[in-house]
């Protein structure tokens, strides 16, 4: 093999100072995220990419994960925290016998008070609320898949809107969303662009029909 003497050679799998492959921390992550024990991930490493991944290199990369959860800030920070999060539902889903990824969500927003300044929150005109509009889309277990946080007046269309953008950007399984009737046809039309369905549910009215009383008329 000729020496690289420029140093102009640029390896393809492996970089230059690289000391994994890529991806195998994602693998590793998500055979974890399944239970399979150290032993088992390196013998699959092993035997499906010809990867020589210790238990060692295995628990350093799982410890790496709940080291940045302790550390919150340095988690959201470089993406960790999402996805210990993925990863714990994933594992919930697959208890339930569900797949990994929901094909149906549910996306709903509530304006909550919030113990802030004034000056940094905002009104919900139609419901006299002031703070933030917390926004959730979840699976049918609860399970959040992603989370929106606007100002109180913030009309829900535009806290749908981003729920949706935030689901198509977690998953590309989900097929249909379930919204209430504060959900208007725009954020329809903008789940339709995305491929999933969106549909209005009609909140279920309780009857006031009271029984008749015995001998009275009708």
């Amino acid at each position: 093999m000729p020496r690289d003497r420029e140093g102009s050679f640029e390896p393809a799998i492996v970089k230059k100072r690289q000391r994994r492959l890529t991806g195998v921390d994602e693998m590793v992550h998500s055979l974890s995220a399944k239970g399979l024990t150290r032993g088992e991930i390196s013998a699959h490493l092993a035997e499906v990419y010809g990867a020589d991944a210790s238990r060692t290199t295995i628990s350093s990369i799982t410890h790496k994960v709940m080291d940045a959860w302790r550390n919150r800030r340095a988690g959201r920070d470089d993406g960790t925290d999402q996805s210990v999060q993925d990863l714990l539902r994933w594992q919930l889903r697959e208890k339930k016998q569900r797949l990994a990824d929901p094909s149906l969500v549910i996306l709903d927003a509530q304006s909550v008070h919030v113990a802030v300044p004034a000056d940094a929150t905002d009104r919900d005109a139609a419901k006299r609320v002031p703070g933030r509009k917390r926004c959730l889309a979840v699976d049918v277990l609860g399970l959040i898949i992603s989370v929106v946080v606007l100002p109180a007046s913030a009309h829900d269309n535009a806290a749908g809107i981003a729920l949706l953008d935030g689901v198509a950007e977690q998953t590309d399984t989900a097929e249909k969303a379930l919204v209430g009737q504060g959900f208007k046809k725009t954020v329809v039309d903008h789940g339709a662009m995305l491929g999933i369905d969106v549909e209005i549910v009609e909140r279920t009215r309780p009857t006031t029909d009271s029984p008749r009383r015995p001998g009275g008329g009708s």
